[in-house]
């Protein structure tokens, strides 16, 4: 009788939607539904995507739950949320992280 080896572990490899994740909306992505990797593979792999295209992101794992994470991305030369305050500024890394307070998702 076979074993399972790991619950978490999908037999084959789930690759995300890009083009959804990176349209700049909020996402709860589940690791074996929306990727197969570890979060903190998919999150080396979300900032490549995003540096390839000059864009960055938020993301954020759900409390209690350490295969779902919270993600967005946002252009790198916003300076407006679109509630229209001012964005957020990174001094640290001297830019924009897209939205207001009063509007981040997590």
């Amino acid at each position: 009788m076979p074993k399972r080896v790991y619950d978490q572990t999908p037999l084959h490899r789930i690759k995300p939607d890009w083009d959804l994740i990176l349209n700049g909306e909020a996402w709860e992505i589940e690791r074996g539904i929306d990727f197969s990797c570890t979060i903190r593979t998919f999150r080396v792999n979300l900032h490549n995507q995003c540096k390839r295209k000059d864009l960055s992101y938020k993301s954020h794992i759900k409390a209690g739950d350490e295969n779902v994470l919270y993600v967005q991305v946002f252009p790198l030369s916003i300076e407006q949320c679109t509630c229209g305050k001012d964005s957020l500024f990174n001094e640290k890394t001297k830019q924009y992280i897209g939205c207001c307070f009063d509007c981040m998702p997590f």
